[in-house]
């Protein structure tokens, strides 16, 4: 668990400087081209953004309806295990 830690919290980082790279990375983009090139473009890269944006979101809650994550069964429940929590797992937890 503590040698996992390190490596789990270097995936949150770049995962929360994805979004912000690929925002920069078009503004730098469009910034560069001429007045109306940049209309064009930006106005397909706007809706192409938007319309990939919204099909992730419809994928992700039909496979969230179908796939059902987190639901136990009652046969899962009555088997479960529950393992002691530990003060190292509750400040680890603060730290993410």
């Amino acid at each position: 668990m503590l040698i996992g830690f390190p490596g789990e919290l270097l995936m949150n980082m770049l995962k929360m400087l994805v979004l912000p790279l690929i925002v920069a990375s078009l503004i730098t983009a469009i910034a560069s081209l001429d007045s109306k090139a940049a209309g064009k473009v930006g106005r397909r890269t706007v809706i192409y953004y938007a319309v990939t944006s919204f099909l992730a979101t419809i994928l992700g809650i039909a496979l969230v309806m179908a796939i059902k994550p987190g639901e136990i069964s009652k046969e899962k429940e009555f088997q479960k295990n529950s393992d002691p929590l530990r003060t190292l797992d509750g400040f680890l937890d603060l730290i993410r």
